[in-house]
């Protein structure tokens, strides 16, 4: 029996990356999204995950045409930039909502189906989580959850066979930025930005791995460090970088 993977927001950006590079390797395919994918897999269900009627609806519904299941990307999310002092009720929820509750609950609903096959659990964070930019606050504070959410997971089912891989992504070629909430919907550019191909194939090579966490590209590891060790100075140039404004 192939193996099958659920992949959530499976229609674009690195939900589509992982599932062609899955697809690749074998793997039977399941995903769910609010848009249909523009690439052939072997279940899809049209749902809204932070809906828990949709999410239970489309859950139930993979697992009685699939029949089992061996790994879950909980990749669905959005980005919300935005000042502290201007973040709104409804867009901060909806960013908890759909990047960090609902990980939460399609990790409950699948993780008796996990433990049967000693199957894996990858949770699609940030590098956002890892440290603080100005004006992606919002952002950074649910992808922080996210981090530490895997991390406990991992604790909790080291007896039961599940693995947890936490990977946490920095700027990759997707359009992610386009399309995030808040009125800082333009981020500075970046030269380096990551081809997404390359990220799934990395993924799929660190749960291949079990490893615990992947940090892609591997020159963030760098950045990481560095915000830490001269934070003043970072602070300093990523508030300018952002906007030259806020200095005068």
């Amino acid at each position: 029996m192939k193996k099958t993977v659920l992949i959530t927001g499976i229609s674009k950006g690195l939900g589509k990356a992982l599932a062609l590079e899955f697809q690749k390797k074998g793997f039977q395919i399941a995903g769910i999204s609010r848009t249909k994918p523009d690439f052939e897999i072997d279940f899809f269900y049209p749902a809204d995950i932070t809906v828990k009627e949709e999410r239970e609806k489309s859950f139930s519904q993979i697992i009685e045409k699939c029949g089992n299941l061996d790994v879950l990307i909980n990749n669905a999310g959005i980005g919300y930039y935005e000042a502290w002092e201007k973040v709104n009720e409804t867009d901060l929820k909806k960013t908890f909502d759909l990047d960090f509750f609902s990980l939460v609950w399609m990790t409950q609903l699948s993780l008796p189906y996990l433990k049967k096959t000693k199957g894996t659990i990858i949770n699609i964070s940030s590098v956002a989580g890892k440290t603080v930019l100005p004006y992606m606050g919002p952002y950074s504070a649910v992808k922080s959850a996210v981090n530490y959410f895997s991390d406990s997971l991992r604790i909790e089912l080291k007896n039961k066979g599940v693995k947890v891989l936490n990977v946490c992504p920095g700027r990759i070629k997707t359009g992610f930025g386009e399309r995030v909430l808040g009125s800082r919907n333009t981020t500075p550019s970046t030269p380096f930005k990551a081809d997404s191909s390359v990220f799934a194939e990395k993924c799929f090579k660190a749960y291949q791995k079990n490893r615990r966490e992947l940090i892609f590209p591997a020159w963030y590891r760098f950045f990481i460090g560095f915000t830490k060790i001269f934070t003043q100075w970072y602070e300093k140039i990523s508030l300018k970088k952002w906007n030259k404004d806020e200095l005068n």
